[in-house]
């Protein structure tokens, strides 16, 4: 978490955590807070253009509050899988159909990991779905070093890729 005065990112963690207890948050917007010091008046004021995160103005602060649980997966999934991932520079072919049966793969994986009811059941499937996705910053890797990709777009990827990694780890009992 970014903030901009010292001490705050304290008693901001806290506020949302009871804002989540009180039940004016849903606890599946809890995880992965982005405090990003910017002064606020209103919501407006905090549009950080992600459409997995919830944008708010706490105290005078924006807060963009990553989307958890299989919301937030299937959101990030659907950025990786968008074709302007990389700007103006559209993913080379062979790339973005591997890329499609990746992100296909991993969604099931994560529908399969909400619903599963055994721990151990749910732990395997986060590590099958892990290695669906660290098989794409692989993939981008070497379009990159065969020059089919640029390496601001494998940049993009991989940071995609470890964001939504992590939100499978979330999903671990």
């Amino acid at each position: 978490m970014r903030i901009g005065r010292s001490g705050v990112r304290h008693r901001l963690v806290l506020q949302v955590a009871a804002l989540c207890l009180a039940g004016s948050m849903p606890l599946p917007l809890m995880a992965d807070i982005d405090a990003s010091g910017a002064a606020c008046t209103s919501v407006v004021d905090c549009e950080d253009m992600n459409p997995c995160t919830l944008d708010t103005c706490l105290e005078g602060y924006c807060v963009n509050t990553r989307n958890a649980g299989l919301t937030g997966i299937e959101c990030e999934l659907d950025r990786l899988e968008d074709v302007d991932i990389c700007g103006a520079e559209l993913p080379h072919e062979k790339f973005s159909r591997a890329l499609a049966k990746k992100v296909s793969k991993a969604r099931s994986l994560g529908q399969k990991a909400t619903e599963a009811t055994k721990e151990k059941r749910v732990a395997k499937l986060i590590v099958k779905a892990n290695k669906k996705l660290q098989s794409i910053a692989k993939k981008a890797a070497k379009f990159t070093r065969r020059n089919k990709m640029t390496e601001a777009c494998r940049a993009t990827v991989e940071q995609r890729v470890v964001t939504i990694q992590q939100l499978f780890e979330d999903l671990a009992p």
